[in-house]
């Protein structure tokens, strides 16, 4: 379990990267992403230029929930460690 200082710190810093590893040829695809990170319709595009890929940095207790959302959706998805030396 984490601490608050310590989720504060990879907020912060986007020390987590919640990884979307679905390809966005598949309009389908994109649009249940969408739907389960709860972007509106026109962030759908931007959406599409990410996958496959990050769509979110932050702390691991606040990407977590969005993770079992896309896995519970039936979409493949991961949580990395951000490798600082990449900025």
């Amino acid at each position: 379990m984490s601490s608050r200082a310590e989720d504060q710190s990879e907020r912060a810093q986007g020390t987590w990267q919640l990884r979307v590893l679905e390809p966005a040829d598949d309009p389908a695809v994109v649009e249940r992403v969408r739907r389960v990170l709860r972007l509106k319709r026109r962030e759908a595009a931007l959406l599409a230029g990410q996958l496959p890929g990050a769509v979110r940095r932050g702390a691991r207790t606040d990407l977590e929930p969005l993770l079992e959302r896309l896995l519970h959706a039936g979409l493949r998805a991961e949580l990395v460690r951000r490798d600082p030396s990449l900025g």
